[in-house]
């Protein structure tokens, strides 16, 4: 069985052998995901894949039976950009257009599946993107921290020690 690969690595060779010494073929069973050509598999999408392999046998020797075999190419690791930094609301985009799944401090958040989160806490979140059952590395952590305005009231805002030195609370 070929190992999981991650979008974007080189294509590869499978390896078969078969007891007649006879040579091995190789098929995709899977569209969109590999393609073979000759036995080279390339990746093409993220996703679920099977790669059959078959001897057709010859004078000497019958046909093997053919061999399946599952595995992922698994999704490129999600970045995140932040949008409408220094505001209440703060906007995070994972680059992959579906399969997100989104977290916050290390804790899925339920339904956020979307490429763009809205948020409005403070704390690290990560995304990881999931294609037929083929998942991601966890992006790398993004420390959000919620800042703007303070909306105008009559309300005062005391600021002490003043004049401070070394904290100001």
């Amino acid at each position: 069985t070929p190992s999981d690969r991650t979008i974007g690595d080189a294509a590869f060779v499978p390896a078969a052998t078969a007891s007649s010494n006879l040579p091995v073929s190789f098929e995709s069973l899977t569209s969109g995901t590999v393609t073979v050509s000759g036995n080279l598999v390339t990746l093409v999408a993220p996703g679920a894949a099977t790669i059959r392999a078959r001897q057709t046998g010859n004078a000497n020797f019958k046909a093997a039976p053919n061999v399946d075999r599952n595995f992922c190419v698994l999704p490129a690791k999600p970045a995140i950009t932040l949008s409408a930094a220094n505001t209440d609301s703060p906007m995070l985009t994972s680059n992959a257009s579906t399969g997100n799944q989104w977290f916050f401090n290390g804790n899925s958040i339920s339904g956020a599946i979307n490429p763009i989160l809205m948020i409005s806490q403070p704390g690290v979140y990560t995304v990881r993107v999931t294609i037929e059952g083929c998942v991601s590395e966890l992006s790398d952590g993004l420390d959000v921290v919620i800042t703007g305005d303070i909306a105008s009231s009559n309300e005062q805002i005391t600021a002490y020690p003043n004049p401070s030195k070394d904290r100001l609370y």
